[in-house]
């Protein structure tokens, strides 16, 4: 065992033992001048602050990740001995936890670039957390809604917020991208809506605004015939900068309130479950739904797949659906709703003739 040379490496070497165990502890003995290579912890950080392109919430949420979910047990660990099992340890420890496969994937992503960077200032000589097995995660199941079903749902939704959720269903914008509309991006008179911003939450810094998730998400969509008129009288009298859609108190709409207060009722109305109202002690009552119906219980964001299955249904190409949902490659589009052109589907199932028939063709030709 290499003896320690001063009382700094021992606390590191301490630290190390306590957060990460026995096993990298003593690897990182045995790892030439491990004593003096930066650590999992600092490299994280040095990674982070020097990203370029991202904005400083970004950076807020990165560290906050780091801190909560890195740091504990990978922190102290010097790069230079970090090995892929215990990488993978640490994904596993992270999905006993409880994380979401979608959490994992994010702070798996978040080390593994810290040590591409590593790699490429020359600090190792392998990322050893790429190619580390990560939990599959799991896309919820689209809900589409004929435009008989949507029309019921939207009869279900007060009468205030009725031109939203109709906005929603006949661009596909994102709801991120709907409540963050100005007057001015709205030009009647083209009949076109300019997709310019988007809200953001970042963890612990609240909403703010930035560009759409894309660079196609910037874009201009039609206006959709059946909002002109709610829209029109929405915004008369209102100044450019202000936003289309607004709280009961003039501030911008957050989805959980919208999800809670609006949402929610309407969709459980929509698929007939039953309501109930909780009292529990002295607090204020719950309203609790029963899900007893049989009817579809869509997500706000399922208005937006409903948008892509009328526009297939209708005849639109995946590249006209593409820019106009603003998805940055046609794969998306693809891969999301190709299952749903079952016409283009079933046509190869005439593509070739019965014999007697490729017989009559060839003698007419």
């Amino acid at each position: 065992m290499v003896p320690f040379t001063d009382e700094t490496g021992a606390r590191r070497w301490k630290a190390l033992l306590e957060s990460a165990g026995p096993e990298l502890a003593l690897r990182a003995l045995e790892v030439p001048d491990a004593a003096r290579a930066r650590t999992v912890g600092e490299q994280v950080e040095h990674h982070i602050t020097h990203l370029t392109g991202v904005e400083e919430g970004t950076r807020r949420d990165y560290r906050r990740m780091c801190e909560r979910d890195i740091v504990p047990q990978l922190g102290p660990v010097p790069v230079t001995a970090l090995s892929y099992d215990a990488v993978a340890a640490w994904v596993n420890g992270l999905q006993r936890r409880g994380l979401s496969a979608k959490s994992i994937r994010n702070r798996q992503s978040l080390l593994s670039a810290a040590l591409a960077s590593a790699v490429r200032d020359g600090l190792v000589g392998t990322n050893v957390a790429k190619g580390v097995k990560l939990p599959r995660v799991e896309r919820p199941e689209m809900t589409f809604l004929t435009r008989g079903e949507f029309a019921r749902l939207h009869e279900l939704v007060p009468a205030r917020w009725r031109p939203l959720v109709m906005l929603l269903a006949g661009t596909g914008m994102r709801w991120s991208e709907a409540t963050a509309l100005t007057v001015a991006d709205v030009d009647f008179e083209a009949r076109t809506i300019q997709v310019r911003r988007a809200w953001k939450h970042t963890d612990g810094a609240g909403h703010r605004l930035g560009a759409p998730k894309t660079t196609r998400s910037n874009r201009t969509v039609a206006l959709p015939t059946a909002c002109r008129a709610d829209l029109e009288e929405l915004v008369e009298g209102r100044g450019p900068r202000e936003f289309v859609f607004t709280n009961t108190r003039g501030g911008p709409v957050r989805h959980p309130t919208f999800h809670e207060g609006v949402w929610t009722p309407a969709v459980h109305a929509f698929a007939g479950d039953r309501r109930r109202v909780v009292r529990e002690g002295r607090g204020r009552p719950r309203v609790v739904w029963d899900e007893v119906g049989e009817g579809k219980r869509p997500r706000i964001h399922d208005l937006r797949h409903t948008f892509a299955s009328w526009a297939i249904a209708d005849g639109h190409s995946l590249t006209a659906i593409q820019r106009t949902m603003g998805h940055e490659s046609i794969t998306t589009t693809s891969d999301r709703y190709g299952h749903v052109f079952r016409a283009d589907r079933d046509a190869f199932a005439d593509l070739v003739a019965a014999p007697g028939v490729v017989r009559g063709i060839g003698s007419r030709a």
